[in-house]
């Protein structure tokens, strides 16, 4: 399935949406709430959910089935339950081997399936939430600021775990988190300080200083990095994911 906006212009909005999310890239959504999206009137133009469309002649009951066909991920609106239950509510078809699997993976204790929602802190809100959405049997998956309150290395984990999924779901990222999103995305929505839209791949977006400085944004380490080599050493770099690989192609180059 493709999700693909085609001059889509909500109520009360300026600029029109133009984008495409499919399987094997993973779209970021910068400064601004794209669930949003599914919560407005299209008041001009459409959005295809494969066949499905919504355009502003749409009903209320077809944007239902559009909702129906999402996983959002929210650490806000967890149950008074026992995480096991509240996982259940979450997921149809369970698989324990699975869980169990995430459960170790992103360093959860042993007993959490067994605690109450209420007793989790924020960082085990957000796992959980996260291992629902990745365990979800639902093709569209959009999670809220999934790196918030996680420590480094659980976020490396999500972004392998994130690659890994995007070969069979559509993943929709909204975060301001550039470090994150640079890793892990492959395409950027901004929306800028004028309320214009911008999709551009990746390094496209978050390279441009200027458009991130105006939200209160830093460009990515990476980023920084493979100008100041340009600037020091005339060395064009490829773009890479990871600082690492990029500091071995200055090694390369020099």
């Amino acid at each position: 399935m493709v999700i693909k906006f085609s001059d889509v212009l909500f109520e009360n909005d300026k600029y029109r949406i133009n984008l495409e999310a499919n399987k094997n890239e993973i779209l970021g959504v910068v400064n601004y709430d794209f669930a949003d999206c599914f919560k407005k009137n299209v008041s001009e133009g459409k959005i295809s959910f494969g066949r499905f469309i919504i355009n502003n002649k749409s009903t209320s009951d077809k944007k239902d089935k559009i909702k129906n066909l999402v996983e959002f991920d929210y650490i806000d609106d967890f149950l008074d339950i026992y995480v096991l239950s509240e996982i259940k509510r979450r997921v149809k078809n369970i698989n324990m081997d699975e869980l169990n699997k995430y459960i170790k993976l992103f360093s959860l204790k042993d007993n959490i399936l067994n605690e109450l929602c209420v007793n989790l802190s924020n960082s085990e809100k957000r796992k959980i939430s996260i291992i629902c959405s990745l365990m979800s049997d639902k093709e569209v998956i959009f999670l809220d600021n999934p790196s918030k309150n996680l420590d480094d290395t659980s976020k490396e984990k999500l972004i392998r775990e994130l690659k890994r999924a995007k070969k069979n779901k559509i993943i929709i990222i909204n975060s301001n988190d550039t470090e994150f999103l640079i890793k892990v995305a492959n395409n950027i929505l901004l929306k800028s300080k004028d309320n214009r839209y911008i999709f551009e791949k990746k390094f496209e977006v978050l390279s441009q200083k200027e458009l991130l400085n105006d939200i209160n944004l830093c460009i990515p380490n990476i980023i920084n990095f493979i100008s100041r080599v340009y600037e020091l050493k005339g060395i064009k770099l490829m773009y890479r994911d990871n600082l690492n690989d990029t500091v071995k192609d200055v090694y390369r180059n020099a």
